[in-house]
Order: structure tokens, then sequence, then C-alpha cells
């Protein structure tokens, strides 16, 4: 992203007729390294018993009561107040068509890569029906890394480093220690 938007879609199933209340929440990276919590209202009203899903758009336009700071930020889904799943992406401030990128996996390994569109590819990743082949098997429970690259030549480059260091150093690179 680049101060543009951010685009996520939710679904779930009501087992019976009620009032809801949907919001979702971003948790803004501040220049510190932590994050703060803003609440935004999606709607409430009745939705009926069965499935219902929901594409929202977070724009992110400049304000004077708020600065954005490249990093990873998280977007939680609320209903009736209550958090149900929280998904991290990624703000980047400069303009930049690769990104070469690191996940940890739900088996603990470090999964990297190159894309064009980081929350694209994570949700590619995690839902396992595109993505590489060891990320089917692997599910990524978190990103701990991402390094813009002016081209494709330059990301894979980076991968290639990437992939040649040591978990060790894997780990000194990453943000992983404030996951």
């Amino acid at each position: 992203l680049f101060k543009e938007s951010l685009e996520f879609e939710f679904s779930f199933t009501l087992k019976k007729e009620c009032s809801v209340r949907l919001e979702y929440a971003l948790y803004f990276l501040k220049k510190n390294g932590s994050h703060t919590r803003k609440v935004f209202k999606i709607t409430e009203k009745e939705i009926k018993e069965g499935p219902y899903s929901s594409l929202k758009k977070h724009h992110f336009k400049e304000i004077n009561t708020r600065t954005y700071h490249e990093g990873l930020h998280f977007v939680e889904l609320l209903i009736n107040g209550e958090a149900i799943a929280k998904w991290p992406f990624y703000l980047m401030m400069q303009t930049s068509s690769y990104v070469t990128y690191m996940f940890l996996t739900e088996r603990g390994t470090i999964y990297t890569g190159v894309t064009t569109d980081l929350n694209r590819r994570y949700y590619e990743h995690v839902s396992g029906l595109k993505g590489a082949k060891y990320t089917r098997a692997n599910k990524p429970k978190a990103l701990i890394y991402v390094e813009a690259a002016d081209n494709r030549s330059s990301a894979q480059k980076r991968e290639s480093q990437i992939k040649s260091l040591r978990r060790a150093e894997k780990e000194h690179l990453s943000w992983i220690e404030r996951l």
C-alpha cells in the first residue's frame, strides 16, 4: 500500500436472525513501534439467518490528526463489539513494484518470497488455493519481514540472499521478537 486503500473481505454465518453491529479496527503503527487502535463502524442492522459476506475498503487519506508510518499494521473484524479475527498488512510509504518478504509458518519455519502485492500474496498463501507448494503444507502464521525493491531482478536477488542465511540471521532481520 502507498497511502491508498486497504481492501478486505469477510464472511460469517448466523444461526438465527438477530441485530448485528459490524465494525473493523485498524491497529496503526506508531513512530515508537507500538500500535494504536481505531474502530470504524460498518453497519448496525437486523441480519437474517444464514451466510453473510461483505467487502470493505479503507482509504488512507492524509488527515491532520494521523500520521501513517511504514510497517506492519493490523485489521480486526468486530461483531457486536467482540473481536472475531485479526489480519496483518504492510503499509508502504514509497512506491515500489516489488517486495521481498518472510513469513513465519504455523510449523515455525520461515518462508521467503517475492511479490508485487503483499496483501494479495499473503491471502493466497493462507487460503492454500494459490501460492507456493511449500505454503500449502506450511500455512503462514505471521508476516515477519518486508523489504522494497526497485525491480523484479533486485527483489529476486535479495530473496536468494535471504534464503542462504542461517535461521538466526533471518530472525535478526525480522521483527519476530515484536509479534
